[in-house]
């Protein structure tokens, strides 16, 4: 009789260890989903940051192309102005 009170005693203790545990494991992947979300919203920020600076580059390769053409265009009329002068 002391035997199945023992045994029923551990089954029992058992049962609160086994649902501490899943507790746990519940909490640290709640923990460990909320840091993901954040490390996913960082890298979405980063990305755009970079879609930003790729915007940006094109657009000052493209000032840099237009300056070099009017320099082109300045330096004919500058030589035209010469020739003539």
């Amino acid at each position: 009789m002391a035997e199945e009170i023992d045994i029923a005693s551990r089954v029992t203790d058992l049962k609160g260890v086994t649902e501490e545990i899943s507790g746990s494991a519940e909490y640290i992947t709640d923990q460990l989903q909320e840091r993901v979300d954040v490390m996913q919203e960082f890298l979405s920020d980063i990305q755009d940051s970079r879609d930003n600076i790729e915007t940006h580059l094109e657009s000052l390769n493209n000032l840099e192309r237009d300056v070099d053409i009017l320099t082109d265009q300045l330096e004919e009329v500058n030589y035209q102005f010469d020739i003539q002068g």
